[in-house]
């Protein structure tokens, strides 16, 4: 089975480098869109944060920050204190801030591999930034749309928690110790959040171009032909289809003469978050040794439930 996938794997890599090659000024320009979408919605909300996240854990507010939320999270989620700080991180910010939170207390000993998957599970979500301000207002010129989506994405990641809050009943909490910095800390906070939003970046004009070579070859016709047949829409299913690799993308085509199921089929997608995002988010948490098959399923059952949520409000409310 390893064998079949490294070689499908090769041949598909070998085909989007034969695209390149074949089409280089279409795939250029679709690079370079990517690139502008990073640029303008994704890097003005990132990188403050970025850096912000490593002052406050460096500085050890974080850790303060932790010992009072525990009881809560304790009581919540069945977890310490530094699950609090990474989720209202991750709910300002967005992706994949999360994740790489969870890295930096794993590297500083405030956690161990277990406490690290348990957080994972609910501290993976996109921000207000996105959801409220490009999506909602942005892409489908609708505060309400923005809010039904902010809610029900917030909301599945909280259940998400509640729901594996016994996952790993044994762990020990560990504080994050406060400890004097050492080193030009403005500096590394700066290059540490630079680099970070530097991946994400290769990362969205990569599977922007990945993503439009598949549909200029077709290979995502079967997977928007099943859809359509469940949608009873093909536009929406091709939107669908786009948002499960690249999310940003995704939404744009479902807010394209939309209704209530384009609505819902783009909170799914948030919460989920796409391949382009679920790799950037393994990225980091591979660091900290988070079991990966349990972070990705969880993330398929928050995206479930966002759906159902957002589906309740748009019928009720």
């Amino acid at each position: 089975m390893r064998k079949f996938l490294f070689y499908l794997i090769t041949a598909l890599l070998l085909f989007v480098a034969a695209a390149l090659v074949y089409n280089p000024e279409r795939y250029i320009k679709c690079c370079l869109e990517g690139i502008t979408v990073w640029a303008i919605t994704v890097l003005p909300s990132l990188l403050p944060f970025f850096f912000l996240t490593l002052l406050l854990t460096n500085l050890g507010i974080a850790a303060r920050l932790a010992k009072i939320c525990e009881p809560i999270t304790k009581r919540l989620y069945g977890c310490g204190g530094e699950g609090a700080f990474v989720q209202i991180m991750s709910f300002i910010s967005g992706y994949p801030v999360g994740a790489k939170l969870i890295a930096e207390l794993y590297n500083e000993g405030a956690i161990d591999s277990k406490e690290a998957t348990k957080i994972s599970l609910f501290t993976s979500t996109s921000g207000p930034m996105f959801v409220l301000g490009s999506v909602g207002i942005g892409m489908f010129l609708d505060r309400r749309v923005g809010f039904f989506l902010l809610c029900s994405h917030f909301f599945s990641a909280i259940l998400n928690g509640i729901a594996f809050k016994r996952l790993y009943k044994e762990n020990n909490f560990s504080p994050l110790k406060l400890k004097r910095y050492s080193g030009n800390l403005l500096y590394d906070c700066a290059y540490s959040a630079t680099l970070s939003c530097l991946i994400v970046g290769c990362f969205i004009a990569v599977f922007y171009v990945f993503c439009q070579i598949l549909l200029d070859s077709n290979l995502l016709y079967p997977f928007v032909f099943i859809f359509s047949l469940l949608f009873k829409d093909i536009k929406k299913a091709q939107g669908f289809c786009v948002g499960l690799i690249e999310l940003t993308n995704g939404c744009i085509l479902l807010a394209r003469d939309w209704n209530d199921l384009s609505v819902c089929l783009t909170s799914f997608l948030i919460s989920f978050g796409g391949l382009s995002i679920l790799i950037q988010s393994i990225t980091f948490l591979k660091q900290a040794r988070v079991n990966i098959k349990l972070f990705i399923l969880s993330k398929l059952m928050q995206a479930i439930t966002s759906f159902l949520i957002c589906f309740l409000m748009c019928k009720f409310l």
